[in-house]
C-alpha cells in the first residue's frame, strides 16, 4: 500500500537529537537511582557529579528541542516529545537537589 505525502513536511534532526538526548538522560537518571538506592555511605560525591552531569544533558537536550520546533515544515512529534523528557527530567533532578539540600 502506497502513503501519500502531500504536504513535503520531514522529521527535524535536531527533534530526533533532542529525544535521543531524552532517552539517554532517562536511562541516565535510572542508573543514578540504582546507585543511589544501594548505597551505603550518603555522601557520595561522585553521583551528585552525574546528577549534575545528567541537569545539564538535559537542559540542552530541552534547548535543542525548543530550537527545531521553530524550524519550517517540519513533523513535531519528536521535538515535542524531546521538550517533555528532557522537561520532566529537569523538574525531578530540581527537586532531588533540593530536597538533598533542604533534609540531607
Amino acid at each position: 500500500m502506497e502513503k501519500f505525502y502531500f504536504s513535503g513536511r520531514q522529521n527535524s534532526k535536531k527533534g530526533i537529537l533532542s529525544f535521543v538526548i531524552g532517552i539517554l538522560n532517562l536511562i541516565i537518571f535510572l542508573i543514578i537511582s540504582i546507585f543511589l538506592s544501594q548505597s551505603i555511605s550518603t555522601t557520595n560525591l561522585w553521583i551528585g557529579i552525574y546528577g549534575l552531569i545528567a541537569l545539564a544533558i538535559s537542559i540542552f537536550g530541552f534547548y535543542i528541542g525548543y530550537k527545531s520546533t521553530f524550524e519550517k515544515d517540519i513533523f513535531f512529534k519528536f521535538p515535542i516529545l524531546g521538550i517533555a523528557f528532557n522537561s520532566l527530567l529537569m523538574v525531578f533532578l530540581i527537586i532531588l537537589y533540593l530536597l538533598g539540600i533542604f533534609i540531607g
